[in-house]
């Protein structure tokens, strides 16, 4: 943990700086090869093709927000007024392609391309407030709902630990009780 500001130097995260230095050694390793890489925002279900809201990622802000709407997850470690910018999967594939396109035709063309979307991308608040007015206001819930959805954020170390014990980890231990008492009972 000392060393960590050192390595990281000028970027904000480990995340950022292994992007770095993975498209450093693309860079120097591509030789002559027509090599690009694409960076995508946070990739999101498709708009239209194959078909609109079409994903098969299971690691996604889709799971989030299935974690919060079936009451699983209760209080995440987050600034409010973060803003996160999302990508449509299939935009971010017709970018992948015209970015390979462009360096295919063209020597000149950039390495580094960066696939995002709006200018002003959606404040965290909003976002949250809208998933869960939407999760609120679903006709059908699922027979797996365990909690009705509910979310807080906190920025807070101590209060992200206090919380998740209080909300995740003690709800849980409750029904590992209960069936550690009925098993009890039929050894009886």
């Amino acid at each position: 943990a000392l060393l960590l500001p050192h390595i990281l130097d000028r970027k904000p995260n480990t995340y950022t700086f292994t992007k770095t230095i993975a498209e450093d050694l693309v860079r120097e390793s591509s030789g002559h090869l027509s090599v690009v890489v694409v960076r995508p925002s946070v990739v999101m279900p498709t708009l239209s093709e194959p078909f609109p809201y079409y994903s098969n990622d299971t690691n996604s802000a889709l799971s989030l927000g299935a974690g919060v709407g079936v009451g699983l997850l209760r209080v995440i470690s987050c600034a409010r007024d973060n803003r996160l910018d999302m990508m449509p999967g299939d935009m971010t594939v017709n970018c992948i392609l015209a970015a390979s396109w462009s360096r295919a035709v063209s020597a000149d063309a950039p390495l580094v391309y960066n696939c995002v979307g709006q200018d002003s991308p959606a404040q965290m608040t909003h976002l949250m407030e809208t998933v869960l007015r939407f999760l609120n206001e679903a006709k059908e819930q699922t027979d797996q709902m365990v909690w009705l959805p509910h979310l807080i954020t906190v920025e807070n170390t101590f209060c992200l630990y206090f919380l998740s014990y209080l909300l995740h980890l003690l709800p849980g231990l409750e029904p590992d009780r209960k069936q550690s008492v009925v098993l009890q009972a039929t050894h009886v």
